[in-house]
């Protein structure tokens, strides 16, 4: 726990932050991984990964969600942001939902990613301040 957002640059805020667990768990990892299989058909059905379209540097970028599934798993990290829709995303969902509903009077909202180890964890973390760290002064700012 830092107190802070290191990607924005503010302070822990009560009620207006966002809570950001990490869960390092390989068993929660491969349970995880073995649902997504399954309900893509071992990725056959990639229909079922959204696409989604964000602005950045004022310019709209299509993002692919299993291509960033993909990276993240290769990383040894579990994004739930990039689930494909089925049942285990509405778990999953469900779950975090009513989790931050419960709390709502400490944090806006409760996510979390499911690492495979803690040298993942440790690599994803680096990785994350390395690029901030980085970043010009006036998008740490915003």
């Amino acid at each position: 726990h830092l107190g802070i957002s290191l990607h924005k640059n503010t302070p822990f805020q009560e009620r207006n932050s966002d809570l950001d667990l990490a869960i390092i768990d390989a068993n929660l990892y491969s349970v995880i991984l073995e649902a997504i299989i399954k309900e893509t058909k071992r990725y056959n059905k990639k229909e079922k990964f959204r696409t989604e379209t964000i602005i950045k540097n004022h310019e709209s970028v299509e993002i692919n969600h299993y291509t960033m599934y993909m990276k993240w798993v290769s990383e040894g990290v579990i994004h739930p942001k990039y689930f494909p829709i089925g049942e285990y995303k509405r778990e999953w969902d469900s779950f975090f939902s009513e989790l931050s509903r419960q709390n709502r009077s400490f944090f806006k909202n409760i996510s979390a990613c499911v690492y495979l180890s803690e040298e993942a964890f440790k690599r994803k973390q680096l990785s994350s301040i390395n690029s901030i760290l980085k970043a010009p002064t006036e998008s740490v700012n915003q």
